[in-house]
């Protein structure tokens, strides 16, 4: 009995890890000098969000409503308070000055944790259910039934998690202007 908690409690850690890890950044190599590079779908991606402009000297910005083009990233600072005033005036840096744009998407931060949450939950309840049913002397059912009660157990707790976890650390996609694709 010692075996399967030492086992299902290294399931169970592994699981969190992937869990938490639900919300790790997707870096878009995106140079706008680049040949094949829309810069289309990256200004709809950054149209009305909060994003954070790290600059080539590391300093960082928070802007609403970044536009790229070929040769400048155009920035309004971000809103306070989700009113009418600005903590400064529109402005345009060269692309050359713009290491990355960052953008924060809870959604898609729940969508990809549920996703990662209910394949961790899948594979953790079958290897649990297969490991609990071995260490019982007089098994109530096949080992391949204690793997597919688990797995769709395990499966549907590590979704909600994982929706949970993703939608907390939300989806960030970081657009390295300093590369090619």
């Amino acid at each position: 009995m010692t075996g399967c908690r030492s086992t299902s409690g290294r399931l169970v850690a592994a699981l969190g890890i992937a869990l938490l890890l639900a919300g790790c950044a997707h870096v878009r190599p995106a140079d706008p000098m680049a040949p094949g590079v829309d810069l289309d779908s990256i200004n709809a991606k950054l149209a009305g969000r909060v994003v954070r402009v790290r600059l080539v000297d590391d300093t960082e910005l928070l802007a609403h409503s970044v536009r790229v083009s070929a040769d400048s990233v155009f920035l309004q600072p971000q809103r306070v308070l989700d009113v009418d005033w600005w903590l400064g005036p529109a402005r345009a840096l060269p692309t050359s000055e713009v290491g990355s744009l960052e953008v924060t998407r809870r959604s898609w931060g729940a969508a990809d944790g549920a996703l990662i949450g209910t394949g961790v939950g899948i594979v953790a309840g079958a290897a649990m259910g297969a490991a609990t049913n071995e260490a019982n002397e007089a098994p109530i059912w096949s080992n391949e039934t204690s793997a597919l009660v688990g797995s769709a157990v395990v499966g549907v707790v590590g979704a909600i998690l994982g929706a949970v976890v993703g939608a907390g650390l939300g989806s960030v996609e970081v657009f390295d202007l300093t590369k090619a694709p």
